[in-house]
This record gives structure tokens, sequence and C-alpha cells, in this order.
């Protein structure tokens, strides 16, 4: 899922539709309903054209009120949230006006969001991302085609503005600042641990 964040974030729409259709069906053979759920939500920002997007995006709102998951869409950001007002229908529903609701509720997360020294920029956000997800320096350096040297600097300026002086650290802090999509007070959901290389 780190690598369709990724492909999103660059503007490779089309890239992240081929890893998520894959996805999208071994969810559905397994009954795996919750994951179904995210990777709908991912399939509908990368979709095509608006008709694939409400397909998409329907058939999420339909899983996530079955599941009674509001977070889901609350977290995944301003680019869902815009897709969801327009979603026919989704605003009058229960479900929607409870989501809606939600989002338009002040969040625990934007107090500590306030005390970051400074906003972090998008190649930061991305590489703390792939920092979240147990990626070292050298794998992210290939994954998005920059130098290490390069991630070590923004790393560096992430650090700064996170007030933090390593990788755990700044996962932590991102979280609890709200800008890696988490509640404040909840700590990294790693998928792997984050591997520390003396000079990475």
């Amino acid at each position: 899922m780190a690598r369709v964040l990724l492909l999103l974030a660059q503007a490779r729409a089309g890239q992240a539709r081929e890893l998520l259709a894959p996805l999208l069906e071994a969810a559905i053979r397994e009954g795996r309903r919750r994951f179904e759920l995210s990777v709908r939500l991912l399939s509908a920002l990368a979709a095509a054209d608006a008709k694939a997007a409400n397909a998409e995006l329907s058939a999420a709102v339909t899983l996530g009120a079955a599941q009674g998951s509001i977070r889901a869409l609350v977290d995944e950001g301003p680019a869902l949230h815009a897709l969801l007002r327009k979603l026919p229908g989704f605003g009058s529903s229960a479900y929607g006006m409870k989501v809606l609701g939600a989002l338009k509720l002040p969040d625990a997360s934007e107090a500590v969001r306030s005390t970051l020294i400074e906003p972090l920029n998008v190649r930061e956000l991305q590489i703390l991302r792939l920092v979240e997800e147990g990626m070292v320096n050298q794998d992210i350096s290939a994954a998005l085609s920059i130098r290490l040297d390069t991630v070590k600097w923004h790393l560096k300026n992430a650090f700064k503005k996170l007030a933090v002086e390593n990788r755990t650290a700044a996962v932590h802090a991102a979280r609890a600042a709200g800008v890696l999509g988490a509640k404040a007070g909840q700590g990294p959901r790693l998928k792997a641990p984050v591997r520390h290389y003396p000079n990475g």
C-alpha cells in the first residue's frame, strides 16, 4: 500500500491502478472487508474518471457503513473528502452525515499539528511514510529515484520540524501531529520494524 500512496503522490494514477487491481481481487476473494475498504478508497483516488471514482467510492461507502467505519474515510485526506462530498446521495444518508460531521469536528491532532515549527513538505511526508513502512534510506532512495544524500537531507529537515532526533521518534511525532493519518496519541502501525544503519 505504501507503493500505491507513493504513486498517487507522484500523480502516477495509472501505475497505482495496476497495483490496486490484484489487491482488490485478493481482498474480495479472502473476505478481508476492512482491507477491501482501504483498497477501494485508494482506487477511487486513482480512478481514471469521475464515473469510475464514484463506482469505487460507492462500493467503499457500502462497506464502510456495514462496518460502522468512520475513521477509514476521514483519515484518507482532503482529496477523498472532496470526492465524498460530490458522491450523489452520500450527504443525505445517515452514514454519510456521520462521516461528513466527523470531517467538520476539530480533531485533537489539530492542537499538536499547530505546534510544528514548520509544516512538512510533500517530499518529507513521502519519505516519512516509507520510513513508517520500515524502509531504510537506501531503499527509499531507490523507490523515489533520488540520491541517498537527498533522502538524508530531507529526513534531517523533518527531524528538525518535528523536534526529534531519530527515525522512530519522527514517525511517532508525525502520527501524533496528524500528518500521517492517525489520531493523536496513537503510535505508528509499522508493517516492518524500522531498521537503523550507522550511516543511514
